[in-house]
């Protein structure tokens, strides 16, 4: 598999950062809305990408995805 590169790692990190701040504030439209483009970043055909859902949360979570994320 392959894994997801850096840059989009990064973008994805940022729009986690922008999730957070929606969910804080009870817009759970905008939220969703953000998430919807972190996956759209991921290059297709997504199935050839370690997709797995602890990689993609730890993207959202910011500093708790590091230690997913760099292992």
């Amino acid at each position: 598999m392959k894994t997801i590169p850096d840059d989009i790692m990064h973008q994805m990190k940022e729009l986690g950062v922008q999730v957070r701040e929606a969910l804080k504030q009870g817009n759970a439209e905008e939220a969703q809305s953000l998430l919807e483009q972190g996956w759209q970043l991921i290059p297709e055909p997504k199935s050839e990408y370690d997709i797995s859902i602890s990689k993609v949360l730890a993207s959202i979570n910011g500093s708790v995805g590091e230690a997913v994320i760099s292992s």
